[in-house]
């Protein structure tokens, strides 16, 4: 089925080995959501996945085939983390990999083992801006404190992080 290669696609540009297919299975049945109007723009990252597949395979018909306008939480991180490798860190040496375990690792859910209800309230908590100025609870942490992080889009946050974590 091609909505399971697509899963399985997802799942080797986002995670270097096997230990979080569940993790990724249950990130990829749930929607991705925004807050502030600029990040919706991350769910079109997430949807462009969807014609990294078809180009990938040479087959447009994965993107047509799948409903709504809407990504999964799976295809907004994958997705995410494409296009800062490719558009903002593409000179430097950080895989899609690695930067999806950033974001997974810094909301405290980069973990073989969990619970889908922690798991929620946690991308819920993140979703509503609940987290502090050094993004505790975030997709990005940071050493310096970054104020009214909460009131910032996401592309701006990973600038922020880039600078703080590889900037010279």
């Amino acid at each position: 089925m091609k909505k399971n290669r697509y899963f399985e696609f997802l799942y080797t540009k986002g995670f270097s080995d096997d230990k979080y297919r569940s993790l990724a299975l249950y990130l990829h049945s749930i929607p991705f959501e925004w807050r502030i109007d600029m990040d919706k723009n991350r769910m079109y990252d997430g949807l462009a996945m969807r014609r990294e597949f078809d180009d990938e395979r040479s087959d447009p018909s994965l993107y047509s085939s799948l409903e709504g306008n809407e990504c999964t939480m799976l295809e907004f991180f994958v997705g995410f983390a494409f296009r800062l490798v490719r558009d903002m860190f593409g000179d430097e040496d950080i895989s899609v990999e690695e930067l999806v375990e950033v974001m997974l690792t810094s909301l405290d859910i980069f973990h073989e083992e969990f619970d889908e209800d922690e798991v929620r309230d946690i991308l819920d908590d993140w979703i509503d801006g609940e987290y502090d100025d050094y993004g505790k609870g975030n997709i990005f942490s940071f050493e310096e404190k970054q104020d009214h992080l909460n009131e910032v889009h996401m592309w701006m946050q990973a600038s922020w992080w880039w600078n703080e974590n590889y900037a010279y």
